[in-house]
């Protein structure tokens, strides 16, 4: 490209919504003559994560810059109607542990209550399927004492089993329908675990 690097960076911050922090090493009040931009574009899908461009970027003279763009993507798990809760369900049987401290003994509570049963259907429902991926992930180390949550929704003649997941290894919550596993695995979210918390509180009460 017939431009500066320098003023290729400022048009890229200009224009996009690229983080061009990440062509300045520490200190620096310039840019640097070889980096790499990088910008999500939009929000995510329910098949797909959000894009994110990524622009590198190389002084090969002082009016004359080097460009390569790429666009990253990640595929999603399809929720398919047997990965759903239907308005049908009666009653989940929650499954609280924790993953270190004094006490890893898991705990279950069955809970009855239509308005909680429902939350927590609600918020399952709105849970996106995990990226598709066959590599390992490093895992994450918990910070102070961290719960996870395994829920069996039960409805007349179906139960749908949804395990914890390992959200701090990046592994997805597995589901088995009517004893039978299903192929997709849905990404974890705060909310299921909040609505799953609290209907574990409203049955102590």
């Amino acid at each position: 490209m017939p431009l500066r690097y320098d003023r290729l960076v400022a048009w890229y911050a200009a224009h996009t919504g690229a983080n061009v922090r990440s062509a300045y090493v520490p200190g620096a009040t310039t840019p640097s003559p070889d980096a790499e931009l990088d910008w999500q574009t939009r929000d995510a899908a329910s098949a797909y994560s959000a894009p994110v461009d990524m622009v590198a970027y190389t002084r090969l003279g002082p009016h004359l810059t080097a460009l390569r763009t790429d666009v990253t993507l990640a595929a999603r798990a399809d929720r398919t109607a047997k990965t759903l809760v239907p308005a049908a369900v009666t009653s989940i049987d929650i499954t609280k542990k924790a993953i270190d401290g004094p006490n890893t003994s898991p705990t279950t509570v069955s809970v009855t209550d239509q308005m909680r049963v429902l939350a927590a259907a609600a918020a399952f429902d709105a849970l996106k399927g995990d990226f598709a991926s066959t590599e390992a992930h490093p895992c994450g180390s918990p910070v102070g004492l961290v719960y996870t949550y395994a829920v069996t929704f039960r409805w007349p003649a179906h139960t749908l089993v949804v395990d914890p997941g390992q959200a701090l290894c990046g592994v997805g919550r597995g589901l088995t329908l009517d004893g039978s596993h299903l192929p997709q695995t849905l990404q974890d979210d705060s909310e299921l675990d909040n609505a799953l918390r609290a209907a574990i509180d409203g049955s102590e009460r």
